[in-house]
């Protein structure tokens, strides 16, 4: 993985931000050389709430969200179709209120 971070690269996101009620962490694996194209890409797609290069393994984590886990999902999969993606690994988010009840994702 290059060391060449996504804010080094100018890399912008867009002004707005998904309003879903599901989120997920996308764990990205990508070609080298570096991951910072691969970012630039994530971050233009409609549901990415953030995207960033990682030192280390995986080379990128993106938040991403959608109304349900189908929306969430075509996320996602969009991200595994951009060019130099090898491979990803979605974790969703449990969202857990101050008293510590944990809620469950819509479906």
């Amino acid at each position: 993985m290059d060391a060449t971070s996504a804010a080094d690269t100018g890399a912008s996101r867009p002004a707005a931000k998904p309003s879903g009620t599901v989120r997920a962490h996308v764990f990205v694996d990508t070609e080298s050389p570096g991951p910072w194209r691969v970012v630039r890409e994530i971050r233009w797609l409609a549901g990415v709430v953030q995207a960033d290069a990682l030192f280390g393994t995986p080379d990128v984590v993106a938040s991403v969200e959608g109304e349900d886990l189908a929306a969430m999902d075509a996320v996602t999969d969009r991200i595994i179709e951009i060019p130099g993606v090898l491979d990803t690994d979605s974790k969703v988010v449990r969202p857990i209120d101050r008293e510590g009840t944990a809620g469950c994702p819509a479906t």
